[in-house]
Order: C-alpha cells, then sequence, then structure tokens
C-alpha cells in the first residue's frame, strides 16, 4: 500500500506523541517498537510488536516478579498496622510504607476530623461563626449575597472584583 505524504506526516506525529515519557520508540518501517528492558541493571533494548512490554525476556520478568512477591511477603509478615483513624481499631497489612488508614473512607474522614475549626467574624453582620477553611469570609449566603449586591450598588459595575 502506497501511503500519501499527509497520512505519513500524521502517522509520524502520533508515533511522537505516543512515545513521550515511554520507554519504547516506534520502528521507522513501522509494524514494531524499539523497548528497553525494565528490569534494575538490564536495560538491554529489545525489539517488539507490542509497546506493552517491559521485559526483554522471561527470565527477566521472572526476577522482578520474585522481588516484588518477596518484598510483599516480608511487609505482610512483618508488620500489621492499626488503622490510624479515631473510632476504628482496624488491623490491616499495609501495601506500602506510611500506609497509616485500613480504607479509602477511613482516610477522608480522618482528613476531616483532622480539619480544625476556625472561628471567624462575619464581614457583615459581625456574628463570630466557626467554620474549617480559613477562606470563610461570611457566617451565611444571607450575608455573602448582602455583600455581593452592595460591592456591585458601590462600584456600578456587574462585577464585584474592580
Amino acid at each position: 500500500m502506497v501511503k500519501s505524504h499527509a497520512q505519513a506526516v500524521f502517522e509520524a506525529k502520533i508515533r511522537q506523541k505516543l512515545t513521550v515519557g515511554h520507554p519504547a520508540s516506534p520502528l521507522d518501517g513501522g509494524g514494531g517498537w524499539e523497548i528497553s528492558c525494565q528490569r534494575a541493571g538490564c536495560g538491554q533494548v529489545f525489539l517488539s510488536p507490542s509497546r506493552q512490554r517491559k521485559y526483554c525476556s522471561s527470565s527477566c520478568r521472572r526476577v522482578v516478579a520474585e522481588v516484588e512477591r518477596v518484598r510483599f511477603a516480608r511487609m505482610s509478615d512483618s508488620v500489621l498496622n492499626v488503622c490510624g483513624r479515631s473510632g476504628c481499631a482496624q488491623v490491616f497489612i499495609p501495601r506500602r510504607e506510611g500506609h497509616l488508614y485500613c480504607c479509602a473512607s477511613c482516610r477522608r474522614k480522618a482528613w476531616v476530623e483532622a480539619s480544625a475549626l476556625v472561628a471567624r467574624r462575619c464581614r457583615v453582620c459581625g456574628d463570630v461563626y466557626s467554620h474549617r477553611t480559613v477562606r470563610a469570609q461570611f457566617c451565611s449566603t444571607r450575608c455573602r449575597v448582602t455583600a455581593h449586591r452592595t460591592a456591585i450598588s458601590l462600584n456600578g459595575s456587574k462585577g464585584a472584583r474592580n
């Protein structure tokens, strides 16, 4: 099949986008990839019809799998963590170092609990209110709308930020 110049330019652009940040580069004739082995210490360059291959041989793949298996087994055998959120005392096996919570929901709940309430004074009515963020300026939606309308009438424009 003969390719037009436009089609060849388009395919070249696609190849450039595919290789950004990836250890594989397309072959000039197409139909394959030149990939460097991802096993630490190997780095051998090999040809593959698929861009997804990471290792030059099955022995490299097995070595990496064994290293990962040993690392995970060592972590799971030696360490049992208790969930760091107050109110949850579940014991779990950490999947990485620094794993503090048993699940994502406990991590989110702990983050919410850790953010302390900040006492603030409303810019419109002067009431004291508490909020989890220091960015809050008003105690209620009514005060926020009042402040916005006051700013519009003073500035004579549609936006309060002029």
